[in-house]
Order: structure tokens, then C-alpha cells, then sequence
């Protein structure tokens, strides 16, 4: 998922891609895409640059920090793979990776849950850093499980009231405790999720302010070749009162995701997911 910033700039790499694989990071700006500069590059001219049929190549020159040590990555394209969500055990808390919002999310995270509850985990941490995906459908299916009444979407358009989607029969089955865990890159189904979750008080969010980007956009061709790119709807907080797109949420608890630099091994530790687990633990 990339927007763009200056250049085009890596919003989420989705676990097990061959962006993820290759160590491109939410927050890397891309230079070129094999030999095309993205400077004047719109965000949906790169998104369609960069798909392609499985086992083709493309070229990626990226920037991280330095602009003047870019460094060019070659991806071989594949399908997207893998469920959409995973769960392991730091002791007595579940640590839960959601890779991508898509149908089977809201699935998978029940079964994920049911689980957890019968080998008894006393909470769960769900992962949301650098999750971009843009099917805000998804995020508001997602949430189902875990708000059992109340608002948990709100979409605002161009003319109108507001649309409030609210809890119905069947939601809210999960009521373990849970904390977000979320970063610059998280946007998208991923913010819409989270709001939902912190709207409704079902869990505090830890880490940092999201990238603000819960709307609805469609291209409007213009003459001679042009587009505009429009954003015709946008989401709000379930109160109603703040958007989601171009603001974000803003974490209840502030931890900076830290920047691998390139040809740099990850941290041995992950700071910001320890202290999302200890305000859980506070929590409970």
C-alpha cells in the first residue's frame, strides 16, 4: 500500500510479501519503480506500476532516513498468501498479528479467540502496525466481534447525514481484554477497526498516531488524459465528532516504532509490543 508524500511513500507491507521478505518498512519512500521517478507520480499511477502478473520482476529504489544513500531492492511478485490473522503466547498474554483485513478476518479472529479462551490467556495484544489495507468494509466486520452495542462505524459523505452503522444480534462475543498496537503505517480497514474498539472502550491503543487515511476515493477522469483522484467519503469517530482520514487516532499510550536502517538486523527486542503487554497487564 503506498500514498503519496514527496515521493510515493510505503504505507503497510503485508507479513510474508516480497516487500516484507525483501525488509521494506512502513514509512520508506520509493524513488523510482524500475525506471520510472515517482516525484510527480500520483499514488494510483505507482499502485498499478507495481502490481503485475506472479513471478514477474520490479525494481524498487528506496529511501530510508538518507536520502542520499538510496538503496534499490529487486521483488519478484507473488499472490498474496497466508491467513489473515496469527496468535502466539508471551506468557499468559496473546499476542495477535492481523496481516491483512479481508473476508475471513472476522472468522479467523473468532476462532483465534475461541482458542485462547479455553487455554485461558488473560488478554490479548492485537498487532496493527504497518496494516494498510483499504477495505474499510472489512475493518467494520472485524470489530463486530468485539462490540457488543453501541456505534460502531460512522461514514460521512459530500451531502447528508452521516450513515452510523451500529452493533446487532450476535456481536460482541470475544470479551477478552484486549490493547491495539499501532504505528504511523497503520491505516485504512486497520483505523477503522481500532475506532471501533477504542469508541466503544473495548480496548486503550498503544503506540503511535495513525496515518489518518479511513476514506472512500474514486478517480474522476478529466480531459486530455488527466485524473483526480477525490475522496468522496470519509469515516469519523463513533462519537461522531472528530474524522479519521487526514487526522488518525491518537494513541493512549505514546511508544515510538523504531526504523531499522537498511543492512541493520531487527531490535532483539520489541519494545513497543512489551509495553502494550504491560498496560494490559495494567488494565486487567
Amino acid at each position: 500500500m503506498v500514498e503519496r508524500q514527496f515521493y510515493l511513500r510505503v504505507m503497510g507491507v503485508r507479513d510474508g510479501s516480497p516487500a516484507a521478505r525483501a525488509g521494506l518498512q512502513s514509512g520508506d519512500y520509493i524513488r523510482m519503480i524500475d525506471t520510472k521517478p515517482t516525484r510527480d507520480m500520483s499514488a494510483f499511477t505507482g499502485r498499478r506500476l507495481l502490481r503485475g502478473a506472479p513471478g514477474t520482476k520490479v525494481s524498487l529504489t528506496i529511501i530510508r532516513g538518507n536520502t542520499a544513500d538510496p538503496h534499490t531492492f529487486e521483488l519478484v511478485r507473488q499472490a498474496p498468501s497466508g491467513p489473515s490473522a496469527t496468535s502466539k503466547m508471551i506468557g499468559d498474554v496473546a499476542h495477535v498479528r492481523i496481516s491483512t483485513f479481508d473476508a475471513t478476518v472476522p472468522a479467523t479472529l473468532r476462532t483465534i479467540f475461541k482458542t485462547l479462551e479455553s487455554s485461558k490467556a488473560s488478554g490479548a495484544v492485537i498487532d496493527l502496525r504497518g496494516i494498510a489495507d483499504n477495505d474499510l468494509e472489512a475493518g467494520i466486520a472485524a470489530a463486530r466481534p468485539f462490540v457488543k452495542s453501541g456505534t460502531i462505524a460512522v461514514r460521512a459523505m459530500r451531502k447528508g447525514d452521516p450513515v452510523k452503522t451500529e452493533a446487532g444480534q450476535g456481536d460482541g462475543t470475544i470479551t477478552m481484554p484486549v490493547v491495539l498496537l499501532v504505528s504511523n503505517g497503520t491505516a485504512n480497514a486497520a483505523e477503522v477497526f481500532a475506532a471501533a474498539l477504542q469508541g466503544n472502550k473495548r480496548a486503550d491503543i498503544v503506540g503511535e498516531p495513525t496515518a489518518g487515511l479511513a476514506g472512500v476515493q474514486r478517480l474522476i477522469k478529466l480531459p486530455q488524459g488527466y485524473g483526480l483522484w477525490l475522496t468522496s467519503e470519509r469515516y469519523l469517530t463513533v462519537d461522531g465528532a472528530n474524522p479519521i482520514h487526514e487526522r488518525g487516532l491518537a494513541p493512549t499510550v505514546g511508544v515510538p516504532i523504531p526504523v531499522v536502517a537498511f543492512d541493520e538486523l531487527p531490535p532483539a527486542t520489541d519494545v513497543p509490543l512489551e509495553k502494550a503487554i504491560e498496560h494490559l497487564k495494567t488494565k486487567r
